[in-house]
């Protein structure tokens, strides 16, 4: 078995791949390895001319505690049914691992489809996420001026306004997320519009003549706003959610929700609110264009609104690790004095004493240093966890609150959320 990076004479092979293992449309397919296929920055697994694991990258800056860290999204990781169980997946993402700390990568993050086959790897969650949850139908008795600030619109047209909304209220609030500038965002938008999603939006100046607690992302003029919802609004339930116009967007979004709007329901993968108010006015105008489909909305953890016929449960979102423990610490930059013995699953050199500030600390200090892998370290360093909650939970040796507790208050818990998957 070779394990190697990509090639792009391996497009083909690695697009058969993916079908077998995941249920994507051909349009999203075409449509990431057209855009998103990275050879440099993915692996795979190959025996007698065939592709039996893959996982592929694409670099991706996230928020840290506030520090901007080069990171890759790994993503559609799978091995062929005939090579699982084999050791090929481990194989393929020691390799790429590897790879892609010797680029200078200082992060590495997934979204698994099951956790606990990656604990094996000593990863764990580093982000939730919450599920809002509804069997729509009505509007629920609110009436058309309800919705009459929300707008459908084609996002490629409203990009700066957009990303300046996600900005502000996900990539710079939440530990773990992607930041994205104009461009990343449009490529995003068009990943998403590549399976038929649409966009629904409330503007800033809006939500100020609606009470709504806006905020000052304008980041300038819009051009022609187009529809690309009318034609799936029911004008029966949801005659109030209105489509883009030239000269709509005067300020900034307040909130934007992307959604699926499929034969059995609604799915919205992204959801991005200025408050609590912003928040209702959207998800109500998606459930009456629901027209009596379920409906359910992925959001940050942290969010908390309730919402006319929606319920909302907590789940883990994704992974994080650090591919150089010693160059995270180090860039993170936190104040305080620990020394941390680290245990890793695939990548050696993040094994050893190191110093809170990323330099190898001599064995002479390994008396007081606190014992933990780096998946558990990764939960601190992202403000998933605190220190004491982990000593708590068994997954740090050598705690005690007379030496930690200052650090563990210090450098306490934060919303942890990313929206990308890819």
């Amino acid at each position: 078995m070779e394990i190697r990076l990509m090639r792009h004479l391996d497009r083909q092979n690695l697009y058969a791949l993916w079908e077998t293992c995941f249920g994507d449309s051909p349009k999203f397919m075409q449509w990431f390895f057209e855009n998103r296929f990275y050879p440099a920055f993915s692996a795979c697994a190959e025996e007698g001319g065939q592709i039996l694991s893959a996982a592929h990258g694409c670099p991706m800056p996230v928020n840290i505690r506030g520090r901007i860290i080069n990171a890759v999204m790994i993503a559609g990781i799978g091995t062929h049914p005939s090579a699982r169980g084999k050791g090929a997946m481990r194989k393929t993402l020691e390799f790429l691992m590897q790879r892609l700390r010797d680029y200078g990568f200082t992060l590495a993050l997934y979204t698994p489809a099951d956790f606990e086959i990656y604990k094996g790897f000593l990863h764990y969650a580093t982000s939730d996420c919450v599920i809002a949850e509804a069997n729509a139908g009505s509007a629920d008795g609110a009436g058309a001026e309800f919705f009459e600030n929300v707008r459908s619109c084609d996002p490629q047209q409203i990009s700066s306004e957009l990303c300046a909304c996600y900005t502000k209220h996900i990539a710079l609030r939440c530990s773990g997320a992607a930041v994205r500038s104009v461009a990343d965002f449009k490529l995003k938008m068009a990943d998403y519009q590549s399976d038929g999603a649409q966009v629904i939006y409330l503007q800033t100046q809006c939500s100020a003549v609606s009470g709504i607690n806006a905020v000052d992302i304008n980041s300038g003029a819009a051009g022609d706003i187009k529809s690309d919802a009318v034609d799936d609004i029911n004008s029966g339930v949801a005659s109030g959610v209105n489509s883009g116009a030239a000269g709509d967007i005067n300020g900034g979004a307040a909130g934007y929700i992307v959604y699926y709007n499929q034969p059995d329901k609604i799915y919205a993968p992204e959801a991005v609110f200025d408050g609590k108010n912003t928040a209702r006015q959207l998800l109500g105008a998606l459930k009456a264009l629901a027209g009596g489909k379920p409906v359910s909305v992925k959001l940050a953890p942290d969010f908390e609104v309730t919402a006319d016929g929606y319920s909302f449960n907590r789940m883990q979102k994704s992974i994080s690790f650090p591919l150089d423990a010693a160059k995270l610490l180090k860039e993170l930059a936190l104040d305080g004095d620990a020394v941390f013995l680290l245990s890793d699953g695939l990548i050696p050199q993040n094994r050893g004493l190191f110093r809170l500030n990323g330099e190898i600390a001599p064995d002479s200090e390994r008396s007081r240093a606190l014992e933990i892998d780096c998946g558990r370290l990764m939960q601190w360093l992202s403000g998933y966890r605190t220190l004491k909650q982990l000593a708590q939970g068994g997954h740090v040796t050598g705690y005690s609150d007379s030496r930690h507790l200052e650090l563990s208050q210090k450098h306490g818990t934060l919303p942890c959320y990313i929206v990308d998957e890819y």
